[in-house]
């Protein structure tokens, strides 16, 4: 994985990917922001840079943004899946998520088995999301919420939406917005 400790800034250039490669038998590419940490993704003037499928391993999110990180996105193309029990975006299983802000760009979070799309994951209470533009698609995964808690994670957390396209879909009876079942 890619860990982010400190301030980090991270310009996505555009017509650029950046990508998991199987090197060395690195199978996944995940982003994971220590708590204390903060770290915004920007794109450059055309906003056609990415990060193309990041993926947790065995109960991990694809962006780990745990209680106590920051994420901001304030552009390009981000695709986070998150596998069993991980989030797309925020918590790994057993884990609330930290804070996330979209101010731009394109965002798809799909939470893995009993992970929320962009918050919890199995288990796990949904952080502080807020969503100033872009356009967001959370999905969450079996009895997750799109955007809030993972399956029996209690609190969906604070969303706020302020602009933008956002579709969030729970899984199996979960919220859209909100809690896990």
């Amino acid at each position: 994985p890619i860990y982010i400790n400190g301030n980090v800034h991270l310009i996505l250039k555009d017509g650029c990917v950046l990508t998991q490669k199987t090197y060395y038998a690195i199978e996944h590419l995940r982003i994971c922001v220590k708590p204390g940490s903060t770290l915004t993704i920007y794109s450059q003037q055309e906003g056609t840079g990415k990060i193309d499928k990041l993926e947790g391993n065995s109960t991990r999110s694809g962006i780990h943004v745990p209680k106590g990180a920051t994420l901001n996105i304030k552009g390009g193309t981000i695709d986070a899946e998150g596998t069993s029990g991980g989030a797309g975006i925020g918590g790994d299983k057993g884990e609330a998520a930290g804070e996330i802000n979209i101010f731009g760009g394109m965002v798809f979070a799909k939470g893995g088995k009993y992970g929320a799309g962009i918050g919890g994951g199995d288990e796990g209470a949904g952080g502080n999301v807020i969503i100033y533009d872009g356009e967001v698609v959370a999905i969450g995964g079996k009895e997750a919420a799109g955007i809030g808690s993972g399956n029996e994670g209690g609190s969906g957390g604070t969303t706020t939406i302020y602009g933008g396209t956002v579709i969030a879909k729970g899984g199996e009876g979960a919220a859209g917005i909100g809690g896990g079942t």
